[in-house]
């Protein structure tokens, strides 16, 4: 059971790559977002936090958000809360 729990984080991070070149892909950028876009993705690879990508997909594509992340984000609460139990 953790070795899938572990390998879900490295999939979200690996998700959050995705989902920063998906940005520029799909959307039309400002000029100065397009400009300061490098750093900011370069930022976001140095430091991955997969919630941030997850906030993105909740509000720019709800069905996909509900289908799929919401019962992934269940599953982890409900596996880091028996881990929780297993050791008090």
């Amino acid at each position: 059971m953790i070795r899938n729990y572990l390998q879900a984080i490295a999939m979200e991070i690996s998700l959050l790559t995705e989902g920063m070149k998906n940005i520029r892909k799909f959307n039309k950028l400002s000029a100065n977002a397009d400009k300061n876009y490098g750093q900011a993705a370069s930022n976001g690879e140095r430091k991955p936090n997969p919630w941030i990508l997850t906030k993105i997909l909740r509000y720019h594509n709800k069905d996909y958000y509900e289908q799929t992340i919401k019962p992934l984000l269940k599953k982890n609460y409900e596996v880091k809360n028996y881990r929780k139990q297993l050791t008090q």
